[in-house]
């Protein structure tokens, strides 16, 4: 089984590598021309909890926002109820939104988390 899922910005040329880690980290890198290889640009800590899901991709959901000349990455969490916003062109600056303190219930259908 692959250690990573990819997730590539169609517009940007940024592929996101999410780890088979519970969410602890990505790695980003930027895609080379046809037949070069890409670059990594940086491993980012999520910061996202991983309780019972240390070896699993929590999260395959995400957008990639282009505004005003700057990308965003906003990746929400699959064990709690917040997200991440990456802002690529600010040297990969970290915020975190916190929807609810609640206990997070997973009660989606087998097979969510990978």
């Amino acid at each position: 089984a692959p250690s990573a899922l990819p997730l590539l910005s169609l517009s940007s040329g940024f592929i996101v590598l999410m780890g088979k880690n519970g969410g602890n980290t990505i790695r980003v890198l930027e895609a080379g021309p046809p037949g070069a290889p890409s670059t990594t640009l940086i491993d980012l800590k999520l910061s996202f909890s991983r309780e019972g899901y240390e070896n699993l991709s929590v999260a395959n959901d995400f957008a990639f926002v282009e505004r005003d000349d700057r990308t965003y990455l906003v990746m929400p969490s699959g064990t709690e109820h917040k997200v991440a916003i990456v802002d690529f062109t600010n040297d990969f600056e970290m915020k975190h939104v916190t929807f609810s303190e609640k206990a997070f219930e997973n009660t989606a259908p087998h097979g969510r988390y990978r």
